[in-house]
């Protein structure tokens, strides 16, 4: 199989070099036996509950044939087989194993459970017997998709009620996930049954959108950032997926007016929500990890569907926004206000020709905000929680790697990295057959710190390669898309 003869010849062993270090995240370890024990960090798992599945990938042996997942919880417990999935079909945030013969890896989807830090995963062949395979990372998105949907609705209070179960009934006939920001001392206790009843129904969330929807400087910021939070908590029952046992998390801090100031922020990072949303366009990306706050930056949305704060009703302009949006590899997040389609924009012909447009793909994942900077905080090795951090600050840091981005690219993909101490480092570019494309960085006296760098592959085919940051004994791999 090219794929392991890449690693072999190259000398990887991915689970280690990956996150096997033990101040990571989440650490891949093999036994013996060829089953493998994922551990994640146990203040991280308390903190963000991670009851949303994250996509493993193996590589798989060639000639193997008829393979079956399995998972459990504990080493001496029962293994559970996993639901096998196929690119054929639709599916998101689900456990799900998924075997691509393209590039000869497994996708391995499974969650936390709410009892202990660990999952067991194995994998067996037609005979049942288990099949030793390599840790390649977590992927970017969910199942290894190639692009991104969210969405985000702003001002549920009883003003805006029936609007909201409007809107929500819509989204959810193309199952599109839907957060909802809550302007919480508003609410009344039907308001709060409405809420309820949307959230146990599927494809909503909750996100705090202040207490009383006021304009920067707040006479009570801790009642507006932290009070809404703990309003959300005390009058709603959280899905499942939001939940941690008796523990309930709220992701999202939404800023009314999309108005922002530093005490805001310290409070977002203060009661870990892990991301704000303010309301500016052409966001197509992650927000960038802030180390001193311990969170990400607030960002923006893509496009608002509907006719406020400079948000489109025209197809062919949303529907562009999607295009570009997914064929950089990125994020389309539409943001609406349910009470501005409520008031005739629902109607027309675009609103459900645009939902119809961005929904239901199948190389597509739909998944609510908070869920994916969830998802994208076990992922990117920048982000480093404050206890997650404050338990591992004595060990060494560790190399870091990014995902190249755009991914698929064409022709142009930035690689960004840093460097945990000063010493001999490169960055290389393989093929599946193991041969050197490109040598990115070479430094023999590399300085610590981070890196920032543009690769061009004009000139090689389309398909699949992987990318290397050495360092010393520290290798850490990512694999890439080149789509000519």
């Amino acid at each position: 199989m090219a794929l392991q003869k890449a690693l072999l010849l190259l000398g990887i062993c991915c689970g280690s070099a990956v996150l096997g270090q033990p101040h990571a995240k989440i650490a891949v370890t093999h036994g013996p036996a060829g089953e493998i024990h994922v551990a994640v960090n146990a203040r991280l798992h308390r903190d963000y509950g991670l009851a949303y599945p994250m996509t493993y990938a193996f590589a798989v042996p060639g000639g193997t044939t008829q393979l079956t997942a399995y998972r459990k919880y504990a080493a001496a417990g029962d293994w559970q087989p996993i639901a096998e999935k196929t690119a054929m079909d639709f599916f998101n945030g689900v456990e799900a194993v998924r075997f691509s013969d393209t590039d000869q890896l497994a996708y391995v989807s499974v969650a936390f459970s709410a009892v202990t830090d660990s999952i067991y995963l194995k994998l067996t062949n037609h005979a049942g017997q288990s099949v030793r395979v390599e840790f390649t990372g977590l992927t970017r998105y969910y199942d290894n998709r190639a692009a991104v949907v969210t969405v985000t609705a702003d001002d549920w209070h009883p003003y805006f009620d029936t609007p909201f179960q409007f809107a929500l009934s819509q989204f959810r006939k193309y199952q599109l996930w839907v957060a909802t920001g809550i302007v919480t001392a508003w609410c009344d206790s039907l308001t709060w049954r409405h809420i309820q009843t949307q959230l146990d129904s599927g494809y909503v969330e909750a996100m705090s959108h202040s207490r009383n929807h006021l304009r920067i400087p707040y006479a009570d910021p801790v009642g507006e950032v932290t009070g809404s939070k703990e309003d959300i908590i005390a009058n709603l029952e959280l899905p499942a997926l939001f939940r941690k046992g008796e523990r309930e998390y709220v992701y999202v801090w939404v800023a009314p007016y999309g108005e922002y100031d530093e005490r805001i922020d310290d409070l977002v990072s203060e009661n870990q929500y892990l991301v704000s949303r303010l309301v500016y366009f052409d966001e197509r990306g992650f927000a960038t990890w802030e180390s001193d706050k311990r969170k990400y930056a607030p960002i923006g949305v893509t496009r608002e569907m509907g006719p406020l704060w400079g948000g489109s009703n025209n197809l062919a302009d949303l529907n562009r926004a999607f295009d570009t949006a997914v064929a950089a590899g990125g994020i389309y997040h539409v943001m609406c206000h349910p009470h501005v389609l409520f008031e005739g924009e629902w109607s027309k012909p675009y609103t459900r020709q645009h939902l119809q447009y961005i929904s239901q793909r199948k190389d597509i994942w739909y998944v609510s905000m908070g869920h994916l900077y969830l998802y994208h905080l076990l992922e990117d090795e920048t982000a480093m929680p404050a206890a997650v951090a404050a338990a591992t600050q004595p060990l060494p840091a560790a190399l870091q790697l990014s995902q190249n981005y755009p991914n698929p690219f064409n022709p142009l993909s930035r690689i960004d990295f840093r460097l945990a101490q000063t010493g001999g480092a490169s960055l290389r570019i393989y093929n599946l057959a193991g041969q050197l494309v490109q040598t990115v960085f070479e430094n023999s006296e590399a300085p610590a710190g981070a890196y920032s760098l543009t690769v061009d592959l004009r000139r090689h085919p389309s398909g699949m390669y992987y990318y290397i940051l050495t360092q010393g004994r520290q290798r850490l791999i990512r694999r890439m898309t080149l789509i000519q």
